[in-house]
This record gives structure tokens, sequence and C-alpha cells, in this order.
């Protein structure tokens, strides 16, 4: 129990330090897609595209990535 703890707090502190880089590449593509029609206006909210990756993150890739870069990349692709 102790093992995943400490795993979920570094990976915390991976997304903290990739989160400001993150949200305004998600509200921009968020703008993009609303305003071409590609889906309607305020459906989706930066802030709940971005925890539906880190989870989906955390869930599926937990413990096999290994730097921040390799981290970051994983992120912004999901998004």
């Amino acid at each position: 129990m102790k093992e995943h703890e400490n795993d979920f707090g570094n990976f915390g502190k991976q997304i903290l330090d990739i989160a400001p880089q993150l949200h305004p590449y998600v509200k921009h593509r968020l703008y993009t897609a609303e305003t071409t029609g590609i889906i309607p206006r305020n459906m989706y909210k930066v802030g709940g595209v971005i925890d539906d990756a880190i989870i989906t993150l955390f869930e599926d890739v937990h413990g096999t990535i290994q730097s921040n870069d390799e981290l970051k990349i994983k992120l912004f692709t999901m998004t």
C-alpha cells in the first residue's frame, strides 16, 4: 500500500510540473474545435478534458513512464 501511495505522489508531482503548459494547449484546441463546428460550443471544459486525460494516463501507464518528458508527450497526445 505504501509503495502505491509513493507512486501516486510522484505521478502527482510530475503532473503539477506539466499542468501549467497543458492548460493553454487544451484551451486552444477546444476553441479551434468549437469554432470549426467539430463540437458544440461549451460542451467541454478545459479542466474536465485534462482531468480525464490524467485519470486515463494514470490507469493505463502507471509505473511505466520513466521521465517527465515521456509523461509530457503522452499527456499532450492524449488531450
